[in-house]
């Protein structure tokens, strides 16, 4: 996603968020943003400091906020630790479903052929 002040913030599949933005007397910055730091943007928010404003001092979208606040809204981080572990290993899970199922798949047509 492209945001309005030229950053750049992309969510990987492992759930860090990098966001990079082009300073022309700096150059390019790149940083990756944890859960730790997530949820102390999000209690920004709550401590009473308007969305618009958290957003614009870390340099992330409303939207990005507010997918932030829909996942971990309500979590410390141990809990937001736990949640990525779950994540990862549910993640790990599927693609050995996936496999499982294309050996099984394939298993079913060499035996279905008449040789």
């Amino acid at each position: 996603m492209v945001m309005k002040s030229g950053a750049r913030v992309r969510l990987a599949a492992d759930g860090t968020v990098t966001v990079e933005t082009d300073m022309t007397d700096i150059g390019t910055v790149s940083y990756t943003i944890t859960e730790e730091q997530i949820i102390a943007i999000l209690r920004e928010q709550e401590a009473g400091i308007a969305t618009a404003e958290v957003c614009r001092k870390h340099a992330i979208s409303s939207a990005t906020f507010y997918e932030w606040k829909a996942k971990y809204d309500g979590l410390d981080v141990s809990q937001a630790r736990k949640l990525k572990a779950l994540e990862d290993e549910n993640a790990r899970l599927k693609k050995l479903l996936a496999e499982a199922m294309l050996n099984m798949a394939v298993l079913r047509d060499v035996t279905a052929k008449k040789w």
